[in-house]
């Protein structure tokens, strides 16, 4: 199948084989021009036909034509766990919206990490006009910190009232996508061969940096060269988490809650406040 790469800055390497870097756009440049985040980019999905996108952190395990048959036709596929700890969804702004389609909203909300569809959800000139109004441009065009696009892309979807098609929900219950939602040491063959495994691994978070078990499914796909490149990239960013062990014991003790919650994020303290 084609594979389309969107440009999330510069184009400073060749795509692999059988990929090609998606042509520029009015939106491209548009955003650009913006300097807005790049994840941004990422709205260059929507106005795409008979589409599945997803992001660079995931390990795709089925036959993408295979499994998204099982999806409705005219339906917006998803397939994670986000609705269960959705409040990476939504900004100030977006939830007034989002709660106005119905008391069970959070069952609609979804990770950006991967969709699929069969129509475009916006032509390029109303996307542009859409995202900078005034209502919508603090969320779809300012944010500067994670979760950066992920609350922009729920608001644009939902707004065009598309059924919701989650594979991890009722009735197909596949096995969760979200590699946060297994446990470390876990067996990994059962995970990928049962009735209802996954078709696809997103390690969204710090599942990399943890060394997760699941992890090895992604690093088996590099070369030596890759690998070694790797190696030194997660080295750097575990150094750069190292000094978070020197904060004061209550707020190791409220990390330690929030990481229950979810293992994205952490509490970073006050240092004016520090005796």
């Amino acid at each position: 199948m084609p594979i389309s790469v969107i440009p999330f800055g510069t184009k400073d390497f060749k795509p692999p084989n059988s990929c090609e870097w998606i042509e520029d756009s009015k939106l491209l440049s548009f955003l650009r021009q913006e300097g807005v985040h790049p994840l941004y980019s990422k709205y260059q999905v929507l106005l795409q036909r008979k589409v599945a996108y997803f992001d660079t952190d995931i390990v795709i395990l089925r036959n993408p034509e295979e499994w998204l048959r099982e999806a409705p036709s005219g339906a917006f596929a998803v397939a994670d766990t986000e609705w269960s700890k959705n409040r990476w969804t939504f900004s100030t702004e977006s939830r007034r919206f989002l709660a106005s389609l119905s008391s069970l909203w959070p069952l609609f909300t979804f990770n950006s990490g991967f969709v699929a569809f069969e129509e475009p959800l916006y032509e390029e000139a109303e996307l542009i006009a859409v995202i900078q109004s005034p209502q919508m441009r603090s969320t779809c065009l300012k944010r500067k910190t994670s979760p950066v696009d992920q609350p922009a892309f729920n608001w644009l979807v939902l707004r065009k009232q598309r059924q919701i098609f989650n594979f991890n929900l009722p009735q197909q219950s596949m096995e969760s996508t979200m590699v946060e939602d297994y446990c470390d040491p876990c067996d990994i063959d059962a995970i990928i061969s049962g009735p209802s495994a996954p078709a696809f691994l997103h390690y969204a978070g710090p599942s990399f940096e943890n060394g997760h078990c699941l992890t090895r499914l992604f690093t088996s796909y590099l070369t030596a060269e890759e690998r070694r490149e790797w190696d030194v990239v997660i080295e750097r960013k575990r150094e750069s988490l190292r000094w978070l062990r020197t904060w004061p014991l209550r707020v190791r003790a409220l990390n330690y809650l929030v990481r229950l919650v979810d293992s994205r994020f952490y509490v970073q303290p006050r240092f004016s406040h520090w005796a």
